[in-house]
């Protein structure tokens, strides 16, 4: 995300991108299942309620929870017909949201990446590369 050339798709600290949905990965990780991704990720907020869905090895889940304007989050994951855990963590207004997923008596890191929301109007990033070799190398 830093290495992005327009970075300004990306939501601050304290901006609420009324309604925008962002693709985004993340993974969450636990003893004995090790590193588990989660896929189909989506996530939106709205002054300061987060909202989310996707799907990991657990099954389909939601996300609901808040983000406050200095970026300290505190969301659920609930699965469909099955348990609910705790996510707390941060933002760091570049894209990335980490912290410690929660479940009676066990817990772990987790991570997410907003990798850019979503646009009919917006074409795929190209690779640049430049026309000759720099002098010097």
């Amino acid at each position: 995300m830093k290495g992005d050339a327009d970075p300004s798709w990306l939501p601050e600290k304290g901006c609420h991108p009324m309604d925008r949905w962002f693709d985004c990965e993340g993974w969450w990780e636990q003893t004995l299942l090790g590193r588990q991704s989660m896929d189909h990720l989506q996530i939106s907020w709205k002054e300061g309620e987060l909202l989310g869905s996707g799907h990991d090895c657990v099954g389909i889940f939601s996300l609901d929870g808040v983000m406050t304007n200095d970026g300290l989050i505190d969301m659920t994951k609930s699965y469909a017909g099955k348990h609910r855990v705790r996510y707390v963590g941060t933002y760091d207004g570049e894209g990335l949201m980490q912290g410690t997923w929660r479940l009676t008596g066990q817990h772990g890191p987790w991570v997410i990446r907003l990798r850019r929301h979503r646009s009919n109007q917006e074409s795929e990033i190209a690779e640049m590369r430049p026309t000759q070799q720099p002098a010097g190398l």
